[in-house]
């Protein structure tokens, strides 16, 4: 509640934007102005202020046409008028005017909405939102909790809005809130095995994958036909079945969100990757060193068949292969390794 300066000057030395006229305003019990020198509405009221001994300051006021009363008869703009009477009662002439508004009125605020924004890093996310409306008779000072266009942390922050009015009238609080959510999931990239991919046996494949998230990624873990495999390690083809095999990767997030992602390939043996299979038995013993040259001189046959795109012929020679591997299993083959050795072969056998 207050009075505003509007324009004029008063009684006294200096006019002043207060709340209270220089010295205290009142009725006068005693004096009753000449109806001559009022406006409609207008009261007498005597100041405490004294300009010279024995002199009073007499003020008149009333509304301006301008103005209004309000709900209350009170606010608006009030004009007022000084003179001056000494003990004699000889009256100074009636002062140029001062228009003083009255305001007891709070400013009223309507807060903007509730605001929703994505996270953009551990941080939260820099959110800006639109200016409250502040409704008052007069200009307003409006303050922010926390300011449009500042880093907002993760989870829901409640923004409180504060307004006073020229006279002081400090408004109720408004609040509306903020909130940061993270609903972006981890992105996964695995950069090898090469998806849809075909690999020869006998490849070292060193499995490599990425998991990134604009938070931060809480947990990762993979998979290699459903058995752990940490990033970084090395898939021997050696040993892996003929046919396909994949990897899979998960990411989660602090805020549970999650991805899945998979990568599928190919293992198929080529006559060059079963003799690099057979040198590798003979090395490790589980083939017998003397079966080494008819088991090379066979699949040399095969090379020799495909590269003439004989495939007819190639079939019955990689035929024979598989049927010298079978004959030799438990004998001067390992009977596990010539298993491999057989399902590589009769695969490449399928796919000629």
């Amino acid at each position: 509640m207050g009075w505003e300066r509007t324009t004029g000057r008063g009684c006294g030395p200096t006019a002043r934007s207060s709340p209270t006229w220089p010295g205290t305003l009142r009725r006068s019990p005693t004096r009753s102005p000449s109806p001559s020198k009022l406006a409609p509405n207008g009261r007498l009221v005597t100041s405490n202020w004294n300009g010279d001994t024995g002199s009073a300051c007499h003020c008149y006021y009333f509304p301006d046409s301008g103005g209004g009363l309000g709900a209350d008869n009170r606010q608006g703009v009030w004009t007022y008028s000084a003179q001056f009477t000494d003990l004699a009662g000889n009256a100074s002439p009636l002062s140029n005017t001062l228009a003083i508004t009255f305001d007891s009125i709070a400013p009223v605020i309507l807060p903007p909405s509730n605001v929703v924004a994505e996270a953009t890093g551990p941080s939260g996310a820099v959110v800006s939102y639109p200016p409250a409306t502040v409704t008052d008779a007069s200009p307003t000072t409006v303050t922010y909790s926390r300011a449009s266009g500042t880093t907002f942390a993760i989870g829901t922050t409640t923004v409180t809005v504060g307004a006073v009015d020229l006279a002081g009238n400090v408004a109720a609080p408004a609040t509306f809130t903020v909130q940061v959510r993270d609903t972006t999931p981890p992105t996964v990239t695995i950069s090898a095995p090469i998806n849809g991919a075909t690999y020869d046996i006998g490849v070292s494949i060193v499995f490599s994958y990425t998991a990134t998230d604009l938070v931060g990624v809480t947990s990762q873990s993979a998979t290699l036909d459903g058995a752990p495999i940490t990033n970084g390690a090395t898939i021997n083809t050696f040993n892996l079945a003929a046919g396909l095999h994949t990897v899979t990767v998960t990411a989660r997030d602090a805020a549970g969100n999650t991805t899945t992602k998979s990568s599928t390939f190919r293992v198929r043996a080529t006559p060059a990757g079963l003799k690099s299979a057979v040198l590798a038995g003979v090395a490790s013993g589980k083939i017998a060193a003397q079966l080494q040259s008819a088991l090379i001189a066979q699949l040399t046959m095969v090379q020799v068949d495909l590269a003439a795109g004989n495939i007819a012929q190639a079939k019955v020679d990689l035929q024979q292969f598989i049927n010298l591997v079978n004959a030799q299993s438990g004998k001067k083959i390992d009977p596990a390794y010539a298993a491999k050795l057989v399902q590589w072969a009769q695969d490449l056998l399928n796919s000629l």
